[in-house]
């Protein structure tokens, strides 16, 4: 029963989480942000362990797989009220869907790029795609997004950064700085920042819409 604890025999209503046993490290009573509560070497290591778990765990990877059915499987449907058009823009989206057309390593369909995508949030916790000038899209997997400790343009500074993201005093992300992984995989290079403008988040604070 949720809310009600069992002592020398009798009930006390309260939280299990605020109760210290020995099976699980008490609460600290520290309120932090969550950007506070994992530090980036943190943050490498349960991404680390995530992803040995998804190539190895048999069940965790058939369930990610079967979330991946469920919410990253679409087809593109125009609706503007013009069956000409919408037919139009239709054929567009498919043309553009093309591996040679939106993937900038010409390797993947815009739906099988979708579905990485979720997969990687799904693993990692972060993923976004990055907009090219030439309309193609790259896909920046969450841990190469980090706060560089050099290579900075001048007048930035790395305390503007959180989790590699730059942001303004309100929180607002301004760039992202993404970092290019050495063929060692042991740290990571600093890289040009890129302007929050130029990224697709795959999950992301919308800000509210017209009321219907």
């Amino acid at each position: 029963m949720n809310g009600l604890l069992h002592k020398a025999g009798r009930y006390l209503f309260g939280y299990d989480a605020v109760e210290s046993k020995n099976r699980r490290q008490p609460p600290t009573g520290r309120l932090r942000s969550e950007d506070k509560e994992l530090l980036p070497h943190q943050r490498r290591k349960l991404t680390s362990a995530s992803r040995d778990i998804h190539r190895n765990f048999t069940i965790a990877a058939w369930a990610i797989r079967k979330h991946l059915d469920y919410v990253s499987t679409f087809s593109f449907q125009s609706r503007t009220g013009s069956a000409d058009l919408d037919g139009r823009i239709e054929d567009l989206m498919d043309w553009w869907s093309r591996p040679a057309n939106c993937d900038v390593a010409v390797r993947h369909s815009l739906p099988r790029l979708v579905r990485l995508a979720e997969e990687r949030r799904t693993v990692d916790g972060d993923v976004f795609f990055l907009k090219l000038s030439d309309g193609r899209l790259q896909a920046i997997e969450g841990d190469r997004v980090q706060t560089p400790t050099s290579g900075l343009p001048q007048g930035v500074l790395p305390t503007e950064f959180v989790h590699g993201v730059q942001v303004d005093e309100a929180g607002q992300a301004k760039s992202y700085a993404v970092c290019k992984r050495p063929a060692s995989g042991a740290d990571f290079a600093s890289a040009p920042l890129e302007s929050a403008g130029s990224v697709i988040l795959r999950v992301s604070f919308q800000g509210p819409g017209p009321l219907e």
